[in-house]
């Protein structure tokens, strides 16, 4: 081995020993802040969980599982660490370095066939494109945007937890959307939601997270969680104060809710009673994502945001390929590779032989 080589080796190896203590850290921090007093795991959990995980070749931090034992009272071994998802699983799925391309928002709607949010106006690097993908000048998109009254403007590329999404109203001027945005955003029509899921939080439209995986020639659902908006907030995934409801596999909301730190929740500022009750339209939901994400092979997984309009149609808000809140997905109650773990890991297995 040269010298060049053992550099990068040496490097890489620092680099994922370095995320490692980071994660423990963080999961000691989520623990502290959530809830101190989680009981620790018994010497035979601690054996089922390494049993089952060592099986695929995986050594896996306890610490995680004490977290989801203790928040939804499932004691699975099939909960995944996060470092273990991020730093082993999925890059044995997904391509990384297409991951920026093939998420940008000002794209989706090419990438896939499903119904997404209706755009006005998208600048990709600067430049304007219309709705048809046209390349056009900042007079005429302007002159576009002259004939909307209200519209959304979101950045189109590395984005999270609502960062700079609004809803703009009023007289439109794009000389003052330019300055804020500077250059890759999307401007898109309103999305009106179903009153059905309009009760869990007025302001925001609020989305299904559906996460998703891609065997061979088929896509499954593994996972899937609702995000209710804070109150007097337009993005759902914006402030501290919004919550994150699991469902359950054949469509119905679970018994709680949790916050970004785990807090849990019997009941959302709403008010709306959702334990048990059936997630409307969830078939329908699914179907879109699974369809989707046929369109982008790519990625083994990928990780959707869903609402659904007035119409009872599922509208397919953005492609998450990054990071896919792994934490917030199995704290409300399930193992985020759901029932396809096995598969999912005899499918890498397979692969990388």
């Amino acid at each position: 081995m040269n010298l060049k080589k053992t550099v990068r080796c040496a490097t890489k190896k620092y680099q994922e020993q370095r995320k490692k203590q980071l994660y423990f850290s963080r999961v000691n921090q989520v623990i502290r802040s959530s809830d101190p007093q989680l009981p620790d795991l018994s010497e035979s959990e601690k054996n089922e969980i390494k049993t089952f995980w060592s099986g695929y070749g995986i050594d896996t931090p306890y610490q995680w599982h004490r977290l989801f034992y203790g928040k939804t009272g499932m004691k699975v071994p099939e909960f995944v660490a996060v470092p273990v998802f991020n730093l082993q699983i999925r890059p044995a799925m997904n391509r990384a370095e297409f991951a920026g391309v093939w998420s940008d928002k000002c794209y989706l709607d090419k990438f896939i066939t499903e119904k997404t949010a209706e755009p006005v106006l998208r600048n990709v690097n600067g430049r304007f494109l219309d709705r048809d993908f046209q390349l056009i000048s900042t007079e005429k998109a302007q002159t576009i945007l002259d004939g909307h009254k209200e519209v959304v403007v979101k950045p189109s590329t590395f984005t999270h937890t609502g960062m700079g999404v609004k809803l703009l109203r009023g007289s439109l001027d794009l000389a003052t959307i330019m300055s804020e945005y500077k250059k890759n955003y999307i401007i898109q029509l309103p999305v009106k939601q179903h009153p059905c899921f309009a009760q869990l939080n007025e302001s925001s439209v609020n989305t299904i997270r559906v996460n998703t995986v891609l065997l061979d020639d088929e896509a499954y659902v593994m996972s899937s969680f609702v995000k209710a908006g804070k109150t007097g907030e337009f993005a759902d995934n914006a402030g501290e104060e919004r919550m994150f409801i699991g469902i359950t596999e054949d469509g119905h909301y679970r018994e709680y809710a949790v916050d970004p730190k785990l807090n849990i929740y019997q009941r959302i500022p709403c008010g709306f009673q959702f334990a048990g009750e059936e997630v409307p339209f969830y078939d329908e939901i699914c179907a879109a994502a699974v369809r989707a994400h046929k369109c982008i092979p790519h990625f083994g997984f990928a990780f959707w945001d869903i609402c659904v309009d007035a119409g009872g149609d599922p509208v397919i808000i953005e492609a998450n390929l990054r990071n896919p809140s792994v934490t917030i997905a199995q704290a409300t109650g399930s193992p985020f590779l759901g029932r396809y773990t096995d598969q999912i890991m005899n499918y890498i297995h397979r692969h990388e032989a």
